[in-house]
């Protein structure tokens, strides 16, 4: 069965057995865009408590002396009878004493922090999913989802066919009072396909080059309705100077268009009639971005958000 197929539901606590955490999995394919759920948990904090707990603790203790001795020269000097100090070395016999140590073991005791868990109330969670997508999109969704509950704080988790971006967007209120509470969760879960609506960026820019006086670029197909940014950047290289002679989001009446196989595009400036002071035949920095307006703050499988911007440069002489 399509839709939302119900792979694991852990909602079957009752009053005295709730747990702190509770999810569930299912899967998104289309069909069924309204879907609802119940999960049960306790809310719980935590505490601690401390306990004095004995170990084994080693100390050095002192059980005797050990008496080395050896043969050393030490220097002797003396004054001689004209008053002159003369110095000669000779043995003598020094004795040292160094202590004994042994390691013993013995009873300590330990401060030791235990944390453990206090009920506070229980929480009886129903959320909704409402799904919307194209229909006549060129691939199916096949979108897998955790939902999960700890507590009375929620979480959802996505892996995804890496076509659609989902965006999401969730409402959730608690309420009630002792012992029991209800929260309430929705999610508006809406899917874009990736390939249908970012197809202008989806490649990059590629095939760059100026012929005569006429710039030329491919990219990704698009049309006046995507909310798409051409930028035209030119320097005039100069020995110590660079010059910026043009750095602006182009209008569409300064470009032509022409589609071409596989999704892509050929993009035509003409130069001269944009730059009209500008001295071909001479060193240029000409450099194109291109740029998706989309907002994606609401995305929640960023790892799959397409790149939204590219540039290239090219220097012509």
């Amino acid at each position: 069965m399509k839709g939302f197929i119900l792979l694991l539901a852990f909602s079957f606590s009752i009053f005295a057995s709730a747990s702190t955490d509770d999810y569930l999995s299912f899967t998104y394919s289309g069909d069924q865009n309204n879907q609802s759920f119940e999960l049960s948990t306790e809310k719980t904090h935590t505490e601690y408590r401390y306990e004095q707990r004995a170990k084994t603790c080693y100390r050095q203790v002192l059980v005797g002396h050990d008496r080395r001795c050896h043969w050393e020269q030490v220097p002797v000097c003396r004054i001689n009878n004209r008053g002159r100090r003369v110095c000669y070395y000779e043995d003598r016999r020094v004795c040292r004493s160094y202590p004994i140590y042994r390691r013993e073991a013995y009873t300590c005791y330990e401060r030791v922090t235990i944390p453990f868990e206090v009920f506070d109330y229980f929480v009886d969670t129903n959320v909704h999913f409402n799904f919307e997508h194209n229909q006549d999109s060129s691939v199916a969704p096949l979108e897998n989802f955790v939902f999960g509950i700890t507590g009375d704080s929620d979480y959802l988790r996505e892996t995804t066919s890496g076509k659609f971006l989902i965006y999401a967007r969730q409402s959730r209120r608690l309420t009630g009072a002792g012992e029991r509470r209800s929260l309430d969760i929705s999610y508006n879960m809406r899917l874009e396909e990736i390939a249908g609506n970012f197809t202008p960026v989806l490649h990059g820019i590629t095939q760059m080059n100026v012929s005569g006086e006429e710039l030329y670029f491919e990219m990704g197909d698009f049309t006046s309705a995507d909310p798409l940014e051409i930028r035209l950047k030119v320097k005039r290289k100069k020995f110590g100077s660079d010059p910026v002679l043009m750095n602006r989001v182009l209008n569409v009446a300064e470009y032509t268009k022409q589609s071409l196989n596989d999704s892509r595009a050929r993009v035509r400036i003409d130069l001269a009639e944009l730059l009209p002071k500008m001295k071909f035949g001479k060193k240029h920095e000409i450099t194109v971005t291109i740029r998706l307006r989309k907002n994606i703050d609401e995305v929640i499988n960023r790892s799959d958000i397409p790149k939204l911007s590219h540039s290239r440069e090219i220097t012509i002489k």
